[in-house]
């Protein structure tokens, strides 16, 4: 069985294994500090007990027009000692009774990875998504849409 971490960015639903996120928080779009550069998705910076955590905007890695959440989750990558985060809508809820036997495979393209599977409940499909993937993805915006 798996724990997955419920979240929304727009209108869309989807999951991560609640392992991998360190914390999630509401932010305040003034504690965002902006960088100029040239990577869209990269919306600025934000202190997090005495040090600054990168913050992306994930919509465009997943096929989405920009726009700005509300909520961060942190996460660490594996190999990693710093934190980045992902700004999403909402944390929702934690889905604990996922079997693996649930989770079926993404259909059309994976996006990068990114996409490991889907997952159907009452209230519609949501997408298991690998955030370490998603973070990477980020990373290499720039700025250019995907195809």
């Amino acid at each position: 069985m798996r724990n997955l971490l419920l979240f929304r960015v727009g209108a869309s639903r989807f999951a991560a294994p609640l392992e991998t996120v360190e914390e999630a928080l509401d932010i305040d779009a003034a504690a965002v500090q902006g960088i100029p550069g040239e990577n869209s998705a990269l919306r600025g910076v934000f202190p997090l007990r005495g040090a600054l955590v990168p913050l992306y905007d994930p919509r465009r890695a997943l096929g989405m027009a920009m726009n700005a959440g509300a909520t961060a989750m942190v996460i660490r990558p594996p190999g990693s000692s710093a934190r980045v985060a992902l700004a999403v809508d909402d944390v929702e809820d934690l889905l604990d009774d996922v079997q693996e036997g649930d989770i079926r495979p993404p259909g059309g393209g994976d996006l990068d990875g990114i996409v490991r599977g889907v997952v159907q409940r009452a209230a519609g499909i949501i997408v298991l998504v690998d955030l370490y993937a998603l973070v990477a993805a980020c990373r290499a915006t720039d700025g250019g849409d995907r195809a």
